[in-house]
């Protein structure tokens, strides 16, 4: 692997660390301490909420683009001092799109906003109904991937409307489901990189090497680590929705932004590969990613 340099002439690099929210465990409802049962939805997959969120969001599945509908399962539950329902409970369902809003509104700063789906690419039944004697009922989630914008977070607001018994639930009455689409740019490749324009820097020069991953960071957004495979950071490549350009290369050490710019693409979304003549300050750089 090409040694990783850490110079100070016109790159200035600093370490920071960083954080994750965790799901706060006070946000867990504890069934002795409520007023009566209620009805709620259940645990789906790994939450996504930072501790106060205005409303509990779960990451219950990765969506594969390749894939052109996609499903999951999730459940309503009667929760409480009974453990289980003492009659069926028909509990009713629907759409939460001012869910998403309260969220957008919590976090206005946020890089991907998050985007209720268009009614056309999803369905989900209308009730679903807590048999007598069980404390949950399943239902599935159908998502129709072909049809979403890969370019934005696709999220899934669901509420409970109503139900024949027991109340609805305060905190987990309503739920946003958040759908991450992996891009088709994620995975290994042979990097070639070539400095022969703008600043030349002996650092950098003409290299290449196979193995070098790009991950999915956001809406069709990858990241690969270390700047020209040569400088600490991380470059972070934005894909637009139909994949048919690259809308920013960001490259980043720390805190310090770097003045860029893109110069020409090429695109080949058959064999996931491309080329890209990009500056990083003010080197010039060629890549070439191909595939493996």
């Amino acid at each position: 692997m090409k040694k990783v340099f850490n110079k100070s002439i016109a790159l200035l690099f600093l370490v920071v660390s960083l954080t994750s929210c965790l799901k706060d465990d006070t946000m867990v409802l504890d069934p002795e301490k409520s007023a009566g049962n209620v009805v709620e939805f259940g645990n789906t997959g790994t939450p996504s909420s930072p501790s106060g969120a205005p409303v509990f969001a779960y990451t219950p599945t990765t969506l594969d683009p390749t894939v052109a509908t996609a499903k999951f399962t999730t459940s309503v539950r009667y929760a409480g001092a009974e453990d289980v329902a003492p009659q069926d409970i028909t509990v009713t369902l629907a759409a939460a799109p001012e869910a998403v809003t309260k969220w957008n509104a919590a976090y206005p700063t946020a890089q991907f906003p998050y985007v209720q789906m268009n009614a056309t690419t999803y369905s989900f039944p209308s009730t679903v109904t807590i048999k007598k004697g069980e404390k949950f009922a399943s239902f599935d989630v159908t998502i129709k991937t072909n049809l979403l914008n890969q370019s934005q977070s696709n999220v899934l607001g669901i509420k409970i409307n109503s139900t024949s018994a027991a109340i609805i639930s305060g905190n987990f009455g309503t739920v946003i489901y958040n759908l991450p689409i992996k891009s088709i740019w994620e995975g290994s490749y042979v990097y070639s990189v070539d400095n022969n324009y703008g600043q030349i820097d002996a650092n950098i020069g003409q290299y290449t090497e196979a193995g070098i991953k790009l991950s999915t960071v956001g809406p069709n957004r990858v990241r690969v680590q270390y700047i020209a495979q040569t400088y600490s950071g991380f470059v972070e490549y934005q894909f637009n929705g139909d994949n048919t350009a690259i809308t920013e290369v960001k490259p980043y050490n720390g805190a310090t932004n770097y003045a860029n710019s893109i110069q020409s693409f090429t695109l080949n979304t058959a064999t996931k590969s491309f080329n890209i003549d990009w500056t990083f300050a003010n080197r010039g750089l060629r890549e070439s990613w191909v595939r493996q």
